[in-house]
């Protein structure tokens, strides 16, 4: 029987007041700085939202500021399984508009991650051994910038043409005003993690020698393009996003520096907010992390590139969380796989700290009792 609040409460929850407190990001209001990043749920057998997603997306808006869906597909070839979250279609509307409708019910923002898998697609999912699938057991062709495999058992990309690349702009516009119309609120790219944009940006990847290879510049032109594209498409209150991989953790890959340039003219091009992690252009990478190992990224970007960021990566503790806000080396903390382990964890923090309106108010009994910590029979009503 709990005596005390030591058991389930963090330490150090009083005074979150950079975490907790609303804030406005190109105008609009976000009622805290704790996001849920984009988590891949391969759950999607028919690339619509299910029941588990509505589920699972509501709890994680429990208290969050924002919550962001998990890569979403431009179109089927852009899946990197075939269980992955595909928004191509207006027959595909009404699922995510339940999935919107339950994240805004919970009183945070809804936002949703949009990809292309580019030479990562096409495999199964990890539970079913991350494998390669021929299109003979259900998988499809892929693309990239170069005919450069992703790894070890992954196949050849086809050498996309620049009709590919001028489509692929086209299929990420259409399925980011599909998600306005689904009534998501933030639309961010994901340009990161060895997926399309960010094979296109890295040296590693990208071999070609046509506009959009070989200079940094060159590299840049797609994600610059598709920026530009996007923004032009979408309503002024949308906001758009970027994750990028800030550094390829390889020889000769993209670095911190090449990062902070394009977060730049990303910014130029009226991208917002720049989420910013690391690695994933080869398979495997070796790297040693430890928690808000990738928030050096975000410093480097917010104050060299004078645009909005998030830090992600290992962030557990709201403790880390907020001396990450107070020391001004991000605007958003991204909490991933700690919401998915205790998706009570940030309510039970804006408890302790007195941020009611945080917790719902069918659960304000059971905070009060644990919060006096007092050993009695609470009649129920």
């Amino acid at each position: 029987m709990l005596t005390s609040s030591e058991n389930w409460l963090p330490s150090g929850s009083n005074g979150l007041k950079s975490l907790f407190e609303g804030f406005q990001l190109q105008g609009k209001y976000f009622r805290n700085r704790v996001w849920v990043p984009p988590m891949c749920q391969y759950a999607a057998p028919q690339g619509a939202p299910t029941a588990w997603h509505e589920r699972h997306y509501a709890t994680l808006a429990i208290s969050s500021g924002c919550v962001v869906v998990e890569a979403t597909a431009i179109s089927s070839v852009g899946r990197v399984t075939p269980e992955d979250l595909v928004l191509d279609d207006v027959s595909l509307l009404p699922a995510h508009q339940r999935l919107v409708d339950g994240i805004r019910r919970a009183g945070a923002v809804p936002g949703i991650q949009l990809c292309h898998a580019g030479r990562k697609g096409s495999r199964s999912s990890p539970w079913r051994g991350d494998l390669s699938l021929s299109v003979k057991e259900g998988g499809w062709p892929i693309l990239g910038p170069s005919a450069i495999a992703f790894g070890e058992n992954y196949a050849v990309p086809g050498e996309m043409t620049l009709g590919d690349i001028q489509q692929t702009i086209r299929q990420f516009v259409e399925s980011a005003q599909l998600a306005e119309r689904a009534g998501y609120e933030v639309i961010e790219v994901h340009g990161g993690h060895g997926r399309l944009v960010h094979s296109l940006l890295s040296p590693i990847s990208n071999l070609r020698t046509d506009s959009y290879g070989g200079s940094f510049e060159n590299r840049c032109l797609y994600a610059v393009e598709l920026a530009r594209t996007l923004r032009s498409a979408l309503r002024a209150d949308t906001i758009l996003a970027f994750r990028l991989s800030c550094v390829d953790w390889v020889n000769n890959g993209i670095a911190l520096e090449d990062s902070v340039q394009l977060s730049r003219l990303l910014g130029i091009e009226g991208v917002a907010l720049i989420d910013c992690s690391s690695g994933g252009i080869v398979s495997p990478i070796l790297k040693k992390t430890h928690p808000g190992y990738q928030v050096q990224f975000s410093n480097a970007i917010k104050v060299g590139a004078g645009i909005a960021t998030a830090a992600v990566g290992e962030i557990f503790t709201i403790e880390l969380s907020e001396s990450i806000l107070e020391s001004a080396q991000a605007d958003v903390i991204m909490m991933g796989r700690r919401s998915l382990i205790d998706p009570t964890y940030l309510m039970r923090c804006a408890a302790l700290a007195g941020y009611w309106d945080l917790v719902p108010l069918p659960y304000r009994r059971a905070m009060e009792r644990l919060l006096r910590a007092e050993i009695q029979l609470v009649p129920e009503l």
